[in-house]
């Protein structure tokens, strides 16, 4: 199956991540096109080792069928390959955007779906049919209605049950960050209309608030009525900036859960769908409660592979007419898994303490984005969330001293700093540094050019050091940028000595002796 071109749709990049990482594994020719909210989004995700190409597109989410520049990037594919390529969608967006322009795709790609000509994807993912399909085959499905944010003031039913849980009636339009818990009419009316004031033409789901004890995942492969569910993914810590999503857990049989597996089994085949699935179950004592239906790979995918089954590649066997071994749909079950993504934006939105995230960090067996196989995708990805951590770091630290030295309370702290911030462009890590609250407005303006000035000269220093050493010893300028940085941190010299001293024309040996004599002695 090597010869087989895969084009992986992805606007969630770690979970498209991961199914080009199990399709190149498997052998595959695999192609990214990625759909971005902003330019850039997608960068860790296209340095996987596994990719033949990729391409980005950038656009705010839209309706499916308006999404001119993805689906011309879809529509080139027409007699590019000798075999048609199967097409993976990844994320509610994309697979919106694949459905709504499949008669003009179905020539060029074999894609996952729903069987009957007339039959969509899309009118599955509407959540509030997706638990009348659950209760229709018996398991159970919290309470809901759909609310439409048209009306003004919006509309809201008189049997509502309180507490309730708002969300986005249809992922692919909506965002995590949308659902909120309500405890009465009021807290839900004000949430509504602040919905209202930015999406006045959608729709949300309120359903009944569950107060759940524990909530698993569960991803496979159907094919109609032939459906593979190799086993279950458990939370052990739940994701709360994006809201239920898997952050921590284990990977468990289904002999755990007793009687879950036929309850999914029926509800899988009732959608008659083609295609890998994502499904959310929450565990209410000994009860199970449908959440929601992904039809397409869900976040979760990457522990099925690494746990020994490659649902992408059973998935492009499957459609292509292929067959597979048994032994393919076995899986080791007990290994731990960690979504970085999710650990590292609940540290940072303070939903979860950093030594919780680093204990997962470094017991973890399964990590979506860290991957030896394909190292690059995993140290943007860390390396990018690293930095957003270390500047919270700052920024608290900074409104700390604020708060001590000033005695003003946090709000005040942060305005105070944000007033100078804007109008000198200082950074957190420098207005703590030198002190800044301790000066007028005229003196941080002068202080801070200051130091301004003072970096550029710093800056231009270390340039001319490097070019100098570029220059006299052969060295690439990675190399001249190493072996400076070594120096400095051995001897605690300047750029201005080094270069003025032509340090890098002494052996390393030699350095320590010299410093010593000629720069230390004259200090």
């Amino acid at each position: 199956m090597s010869d087989r071109t895969v084009v992986v749709l992805s606007r969630n990049y770690s979970t498209g991540l991961s199914v080009i990482r199990s399709l190149g594994e498997a052998g595959y020719t695999v192609d990214l096109i990625a759909s971005a909210a902003k330019e850039g989004r997608s960068l860790a995700i296209s340095k996987s080792r596994y990719l033949r190409s990729s391409v980005e597109v950038v656009s705010r989410k839209v309706d499916g069928e308006k999404d001119e520049g993805l689906l011309a990037e879809l529509l080139a594919y027409k007699d590019r390959e000798p075999e048609k390529p199967v097409l993976i969608p990844t994320d509610d967006y994309t697979a919106s955007v694949m459905d709504e322009n499949r008669a003009e795709l179905a020539d060029i790609f074999i894609m996952p779906g729903i069987a009957g000509d007339d039959e969509k994807l899309t009118r599955y993912m509407d959540k509030s049919l997706q638990c009348r399909i659950a209760e229709e085959t018996g398991m159970a499905a919290p309470a809901c209605h759909v609310v439409s944010l048209r009306e003004t003031p919006v509309a809201i039913p008189d049997d509502m049950t309180y507490p309730c849980f708002c969300k986005p009636l249809e992922s692919f339009t909506g965002y995590k960050q949308e659902m909120a818990v309500c405890r009465d009419r009021n807290e839900l009316s004000a949430h509504l209309e602040k919905l209202a004031e930015r999406f006045s033409d959608r729709s949300f789901l309120v359903q009944e608030y569950i107060d759940i004890d524990d909530e698993i995942d569960i991803e496979g492969v159907a094919f109609d009525q032939d459906v593979i569910l190799p086993g279950v993914v458990f939370k052990s810590i739940v994701a709360r900036y994006e809201r239920g999503v898997p952050l921590a857990g284990e990977f468990f049989s289904f002999e755990r859960f007793p009687g879950l597996e036929e309850q999914v089994r029926e509800l899988i085949k009732r959608y008659h769908y083609t295609g890998m699935f994502d499904l959310g179950i929450n565990i209410v004592g000994d009860r199970y409660y449908f959440n929601e239906m992904n039809l397409r790979s869900g976040g979760t995918n990457f522990v099925y592979f690494k746990s020994g089954v490659n649902l992408p590649d059973l998935f492009v066997k499957g459609i292509c007419g292929i067959s597979h071994d048994e032994s393919e749909e076995t899986p080791e079950f007990g290994k731990t898994y960690l979504y970085e993504k999710e650990g590292y934006e609940d540290v940072l939105h303070g939903m979860l303490e950093e030594d919780v995230y680093r204990d997962w960090e470094a017991k973890a067996q399964i990590k979506f984005f860290v991957n030896d196989e394909d190292p690059e995708p995993g140290e943007i990805f860390i390396s990018g969330m690293e930095k957003k951590l270390r500047r919270k770091k700052q920024r608290e630290s900074c409104i700390n001293a604020v708060m001590e030295a000033k005695g003003l309370d946090r709000e005040e702290a942060r305005a105070f700093i944000r007033d100078a911030r804007e109008r000198t462009g200082i950074s957190y890590r420098d207005y703590e540094k030198y002190d800044f609250w301790q000066y007028g407005e005229e003196e941080q303006e002068e202080k801070y050019a200051a130091i301004l000035e003072r970096k550029e000269r710093i800056r231009q220093n270390r340039e001319d050091c490097i070019a100098a050493a570029m220059e006299d010893m052969g060295w690439t300028r990675e190399e001249a940028v190493e072996k400076i940085k070594d120096a400095r941190k051995r001897l605690g010299i300047s750029y201005k000595q080094y270069r003025k001293h032509s340090l890098h024309k002494i052996p390393e040996k030699k350095q320590q002796i010299y410093y010593d004599k000629y720069i230390k002695k004259k200090q």
